[in-house]
């Protein structure tokens, strides 16, 4: 199909802070350089579903959902919407974002666990955390990996429409690391604190980047520049995809960045940057990824939902065994998943981690999937993760308190009983070859 060429660059970043992220998002997809009709008679009407639910006029609100209604009443419309999409009865699509983290599910799709435990699922690799949050609500995904305030996030509605979700399995503690300009190093600064007196006597001004205001990333970077004394009047801090933070901060568009593996070692590889502290140090044993399902899905396909926690209970045991890592490491870096040199996913995996040019560290627990009581979606951690979510968003929270408690969102019980059924128990020696 003949392709659309653009004038111009749709302002994604104006209209998602605006309206939401998904009118942003999905309207600039419509407008992207090069894509087919298609994609333009899909989006469109789909960016006008998520901005009727947030407009606050009513008589606008009333005629954009009359358009609305016309546009989906075309069958040419209507037979691309991409919620539309036919998908065969069954099919659970997973979500996830390019990071040595989301290794439970490659295992779980290379060792056949998820085909073991009578599943058909597919992986589908998302650019960013936003993508997987306006996944996730308009129902195109069924459950994903997804940092620890997207739940909490969805459920309250912040930048997006209302939809309640469920965790029923923690998949990593730790796993990040604040990268700094290569810049700072070379002028002999070493840590936080002698980053600090350079900033405060030069009064300048740092740009920090994060994966999602959601994330631990947000969290651990506010406790960081608070510990180390750094006014909070001279730090900006914005929204960047994982894989694309070490091009920034090579590029100068930021002073450092708080992500998680590989994209921490490929800016230290690649002579971009450094990084002064890992997540593990800062806040030892944090959650940091979750398998998050949508509430609707889990409720009416409960079995499914229990099997495929099961499965990736059986991955996380798997991927933290010492002798399973050198094989985690050669299927992360395919062009599949990472799609990066083996050298650049080895170090928060195998180790030793290189926090600078020349300077290594053995951190046995950069990155922990099944140790530790992992797994458990406690109360405790999600209230560790509200208490973040209350003190770095609270401008954004709302002032009466939710209809329901945060703890809720952190179940246990389906975790309990996806151990009861016994897919937990599966032996990967079994499915292939350590």
């Amino acid at each position: 199909m003949a392709a659309v060429q653009n004038r111009f660059v749709f302002p994604v970043d104006l209209f998602a802070r605006v309206l939401s992220e998904p009118v942003g998002y999905h309207l600039a997809y419509a407008f992207e350089e090069g894509s087919p009709v298609s994609n333009f008679k899909t989006n469109v009407p789909y960016a006008l579903e998520a901005f009727v639910r947030f407009f606050p006029f009513s008589a606008w609100r009333d005629r954009s959902e009359r358009w609305h209604s016309r546009c989906l009443k075309s069958k040419e419309m209507s037979a691309t919407r991409p919620l539309r999409k036919r998908r065969s009865s069954g099919t659970i699509r997973l979500g996830y974002v390019p990071l040595c983290d989301c290794a439970p599910l490659v295992a779980a799709e290379q060792l056949g666990l998820f085909s073991h435990c009578g599943l058909e699922v597919v992986l589908v690799r998302e650019a960013g955390w936003a993508t997987v949050l306006d996944k996730i609500v308009f129902g195109e995904l069924e459950a994903a990996h997804a940092v620890v305030g997207l739940p909490f996030a969805s459920a309250l509605g912040l930048r997006t429409i209302p939809k309640p979700c469920l965790v029923p399995l923690i998949l990593s503690l730790h796993g990040n690391a604040i990268t700094l300009a290569r810049h700072w190093w070379d002028r002999g600064i070493c840590d936080g604190f002698s980053l600090r007196q350079a900033v405060v006597s030069e009064n300048r001004r740092l740009t920090f980047g994060v994966v999602s205001l959601f994330s631990s990333h947000h969290f651990l970077l506010r406790q960081w520049i608070w510990s180390v004394g750094i006014p909070l009047q001279l730090v900006r801090i914005c929204v960047v995809p994982p894989p694309q933070m070490p091009d920034h901060l090579a590029a100068g568009h930021l002073d450092g960045f708080c992500a998680g593996e590989p994209w921490n070692s490929v800016a230290v590889q690649r002579g971009a940057g450094w990084c002064p502290i890992t997540s593990g140090e800062l806040a030892p044993l944090h959650p940091e990824k979750l398998l998050v399902v949508s509430q609707p899905w889990a409720e009416h396909n409960r079995e499914e939902c229990l099997r495929l926690v099961a499965a990736l209970i059986s991955a996380c045991q798997w991927c933290d065994e010492p002798e399973n890592r050198e094989k985690l490491v050669s299927w992360l870096s395919s062009p599949r998943y990472l799609h990066l040199p083996e050298e650049m996913v080895r170090p928060s995996l195998v180790g030793p981690f290189s926090p600078a040019p020349g300077k290594t560290r053995a951190l046995p627990d950069f990155l922990v999937f099944h140790r530790f009581d992992t797994n458990r979606p406690t109360r405790t951690k999600a209230l560790w993760v509200w208490e973040k979510l209350q003190s770095c968003l609270h401008f954004e929270l709302p002032v009466s308190e939710p209809p329901w408690q945060p703890i809720e969102l952190f179940s246990e019980e389906m975790y309990l009983e996806a151990l009861e059924l016994g897919f937990s128990m599966l032996s990967c020696s079994e499915t292939i070859p350590r």
